[in-house]
C-alpha cells in the first residue's frame, strides 16, 4: 500500500480570493482565470506554477519581474525561464508591486489502516467516572471434609500442612 501524501495548492490573492490548483502545470497571467484583462504589462503568460509530487514550483515566462518573497527573507526578482520551489507561505507578485498572491500548501497523509485500540486506565482520562473502592475481603483456608470411609490412621497429613500432627493410637 503506497503511502502517498495528498497535497492541497491554493494562491490566495491580495482581495482574499483563492485560486485551488490542481496536479500540473497552471499559467498565470492577463485572462479569465485572474479576472485580469485589461493591464498590458502583465503577460497572459506571466508565470507557470507546477504542482507535482516532488513539490511546488514556479517558472517564470513573461518578460516583466515576478517577484518572491520567501519565509523571513527580503522580495527577490525571479529569474525568467528559471524553475523556483515555493513553500507554505511564500509571497510573489506578477509584477514588481501588484498582483501580490500568498502561496497556502497543505500536506496530507491518507489516514494509515486504524490500530486496535490503546486501553487507557480510567485515571488517565478525566471524562471517566472514579472506580468504586475496592472492599477488602477476608479469605479463609478451606480443608477438605473427612469422607466416611476413611479410617483414622489415613488422617496423616489433613492439619494444617506444618507436618507436626501425627495421629495417636488409641
Amino acid at each position: 500500500h503506497n503511502q502517498r501524501k495528498e497535497m492541497e495548492v491554493k494562491l490566495v490573492a491580495g482581495d482574499g480570493k483563492s485560486i485551488t490548483l490542481s496536479e500540473g502545470c497552471t499559467i498565470l497571467g492577463r485572462g479569465p482565470l485572474l479576472n485580469i484583462l485589461d493591464d498590458k504589462r502583465l503577460s497572459r503568460n506571466q508565470a507557470m506554477v507546477e504542482v507535482g509530487k516532488s513539490g511546488v514550483y514556479i517558472t517564470v515566462q513573461g518578460v516583466n519581474p515576478t517577484m518572491l518573497t520567501e519565509r523571513g527573507k527580503e522580495p527577490t526578482k525571479l529569474e525568467r525561464g528559471k524553475r523556483h520551489p515555493l513553500y507554505n507561505n511564500d509571497f510573489f507578485t506578477l509584477l514588481s508591486d501588484q498582483y501580490p498572491f500568498t502561496v497556502k500548501i497543505k500536506q496530507e497523509t491518507p489516514p494509515a489502516p486504524t490500530p486496535a485500540p490503546v486501553l487507557v486506565p480510567a485515571s488517565a482520562s478525566a471524562s471517566a467516572p472514579a472506580p468504586a473502592p475496592i472492599k477488602k475481603i477476608e479469605q479463609t483456608k478451606t480443608l477438605p471434609a473427612k469422607r466416611k470411609y476413611d479410617s483414622d490412621s489415613d488422617d496423616a497429613g489433613w492439619g494444617d500442612g506444618s507436618g507436626d500432627e501425627r495421629m495417636q493410637k488409641k
